[in-house]
């Protein structure tokens, strides 16, 4: 449930201006139904944007280009229109930020505390109803119009992203373990969240064509009729077994035109009635891949962290590949692609900084927010649409794109050497790091520097992806059998051995460390908390004869040793830390929950809990949740 409310009280603040709300990360200007948004907002409201890693929330006048910023720290993740005010979610400070407008400043009015790790976040048209994702809860809470908790919806996945019907009687969670899309029917007094079902994507595996896995990227979007929602996913091969040799696993995703490979981006297309209810299964999947806005033939493509419709376009940003797809939306503007996906005619539009998404502006344009360079940079929209029209699906179009100069939203704020390491964690496009046709970045599978609850065949087995977050340079060795010494030479052979990286220095490897060591730990309900039962699990944890404090000892609960068990020899002893959010458990994620983990200790495989009742294993389970 939602941690009771607390407010820190502001000084009081200037009018309010309209109404406007949108559950991604900027307000924009003027209202269009394209996107799940509240009220009506003027021109000079401008646009508002979250700068998580700085802890900084900005305002741009679009008119003039001019930003004024507003410090929060709490790392700000999303901003929504809620009545009179802006609310933020205040990710790494379990609290919700209360802004407005004091002339054309941003300012605080009040913080109101919510549960772990709030992300994404909605709001109705009038103010009075708020849905806040907390994602690390595995919990979407319903608010009243001053943030008190009214209802809250169990989603599991570590639900991320809200889209609300305008209709206000549907609310879509999009979950990023597991490929969930949940339906919530808001006129229910007790609702329960309903998975959608989406289409089989068949590729071309190395055991034959099979169902490819989906994980769900980024904000969806409802159309301006409401009669579309559009899901940003990924679906990837995730069963064949990649080569042995140099740039072979990079090499197994690689291609050279459009059209099928084990790693594919898209957008699924739900249809939905006046209530914003589902009528069927998801009807059909975009590909989500464009021709380079460079005009040299290549493809561009990586994991969509948006989509938002402008009339009859669809955009979606590919924050690791430094472009943003325009789709042509009308629905007779469709063809059949590879493995059972849609092809639509499709643009790319070039620019740099990491595009995290799109704001609608009152003169046409769009404005994409890049969060790597903390910029934002206009699209004009009419280009666009004309380009569109003369282009088939799958088409090369004859004209490049790129975004208009960026306007500056705030300064960095980080070393210099973290964000470097930042830039290149998110390079789906650099060739120093990764192969470009690829599509891969280190962040598609270590989504946001955290596990992606999928677990990968190589010729050794089968090894999940583990969570990066947090000092783990306190953690070596890495990998789960290699026992690589330190974070940059384990950095240098993902990229130069795994993603076909090619003249990648020890300087980008060291940055790239050197950010993952910046990194904070995840926080979860139960971080830190203690009770009774903890107290007791964590004597259980250290007691001799359950042996689990031999190996996971010392700050991060790792004795840095390898042991051999469950079949393979030296397997790296894992952190403890975080391990309530980082399911699946072992190195083959085959153990879904805590409680299949200590399960497995009964037979002495690691540790030996054989002595223990049912009731100390639940106390040994709430210990390692504090942790």
């Amino acid at each position: 449930m939602l941690n009771g409310p607390t407010r820190e009280r502001r000084a009081p603040v200037g009018l309010f201006g309209p109404a406007f709300a949108v559950a991604a990360l900027a307000c924009t200007t003027p209202r269009d139904d394209s996107s799940p948004v509240a009220g009506e907002v003027g021109v000079d409201e401008g646009l508002v944007f979250a700068s998580p890693n700085e802890g900084v929330v900005s305002r741009l006048d679009p008119l003039t280009g001019i930003v004024s910023e507003l410090q929060l720290g709490g790392e700000p993740t999303r901003v929504a229109r809620v009545g009179d005010h802006w609310v933020v979610t205040l990710r790494a400070e379990r609290a919700l930020a209360v802004l407005a407008l004091d002339g054309s400043e941003l300012v605080e009015a009040e913080r109101v505390a919510t549960g772990s790790e709030p992300l994404g976040i909605a709001a109705s048209a009038d103010g009075e109803r708020v849905w806040v994702a907390l994602s690390t809860q595995d919990e979407v809470v319903e608010l009243d119009g001053d943030l008190q908790p009214l209802r809250s919806f169990a989603v599991a996945g570590r639900p991320s992203w809200l889209a609300v019907h305008p209709s206000e009687d549907s609310l879509y969670v999009s979950a990023v373990v597991g490929g969930g899309l949940s339906w919530i029917d808001l006129t229910e007094p007790d609702p329960t969240p309903t998975l959608v079902a989406f289409p089989t994507i068949l590729g071309a595996a190395r055991t034959g064509d099979q169902p490819f896995a989906r994980r769900l990227t980024g904000d969806p979007a409802f159309d301006a009729e409401g009669d579309r929602l559009a899901v940003p996913g990924l679906w990837v091969d995730d069963q064949s077994v990649p080569g042995g040799g140099h740039g072979d696993e990079a090499a197994k995703y690689a291609k050279l035109g459009l059209g099928l490979s084990p790693n594919n981006p898209g957008i699924a297309l739900l249809d939905v009635d006046a209530a914003g209810r589902p009528l069927g299964p998801v009807a059909e999947v975009l590909y989500g891949e464009a021709w380079s806005p460079a005009g040299d033939g290549a493809v561009v493509r990586g994991y969509l962290s948006s989509a938002r419709f402008a009339g009859d376009l669809l955009l979606a940003t590919a924050e690791a590949a430094d472009h943003v797809l325009v789709l042509d939306a009308t629905p007779d503007r469709r063809a059949d692609g590879d493995g059972g996906f849609t092809l639509a005619p499709t643009l790319a539009v070039g620019l740099t900084g990491g595009p995290r998404e799109v704001a609608l502006a009152a003169d046409g344009e769009v404005w994409a927010h890049t969060f790597l360079n903390r910029s934002a940079a206009p699209i004009a929209l009419a280009p666009l649409t004309d380009a569109l029209g003369e282009l088939e699906p799958g088409a090369v179009p004859e004209a490049s794109f790129v975004a208009g100069p960026s306007v500056l939203l705030t300064e960095a704020r980080l070393d210099a050497e973290v964000e470097l390491g930042r830039s290149l964690f998110y390079a789906a496009n650099n060739p120093r790091i990764t192969l470009p046709s690829a599509g891969l970045s280190c962040s598609s599978c270590h989504f946001e520097g955290r596990n992606d609850g999928m677990t990968w065949p190589v010729d050794t087995g089968a090894f999940q992806t583990p969570s990066l977050a947090g000092r783990i340079s306190l953690t070596a060795p890495f990998t789960w059998v290699a026992e690589v010494p330190t974070v940059a030479e384990e950095a240098r052979l993902t990229s130069q051995e795994r993603l076909g990286g090619v003249g990648g220095i020890d300087a980008d490897f060291a940055a790239i460390a050197a950010f993952l060591d910046w990194t904070r730990d995840i926080d979860h309900p139960e971080k830190g908390a203690s009770s009774a039962a903890s107290e007791r699990g964590r004597a259980l944890f250290n007691r001799p004869d359950v042996r689990c404090s031999e190996c996971h000892s010392g700050e991060r609960y790792t004795d840095g040793a390898p042991h051999s068990m469950f079949e393979l020899e030296a397997v790296d002893t894992p952190s403890l830390v975080g391990i309530a959010a980082t399911a699946p458990y072992f190195h083959d994620g085959h153990a879904g929950t805590l409680g299949d983990v200590l399960a497995e200790t009964r037979t002495g495989a690691m540790g030996d809990t054989s002595s223990l009742s049912e009731d100390e294993l639940d106390d040994l389970e709430a210990f390692l949740r504090t942790l």
